[in-house]
């Protein structure tokens, strides 16, 4: 992605980068709108943190293993 090669090019780490990279699409504002009428209020609660839930522990594992 565009923006993440950017983050690195400007010298943020890789923790952030790769967190980033996997809760960026699943959370944005277009995504969610596909996806509102679909499940219910609950459910897409128990869904966004999980996926940040991920996310964090991506980015954690990245900064962990200097990658």
């Amino acid at each position: 992605m565009p923006i993440i090669q950017a983050m690195l090019a400007l010298g943020v780490g890789p923790g952030p980068a790769a967190a980033l990279l996997l809760v960026l699409a699943p959370t944005s504002v277009p995504s969610l709108a596909m996806v509102w009428g679909v499940f219910r209020p609950r459910v897409l609660a128990v869904l966004l943190a999980g996926v940040v839930a991920s996310g964090a522990i991506a980015g954690l594992a990245a900064a962990a293993l200097h990658f």
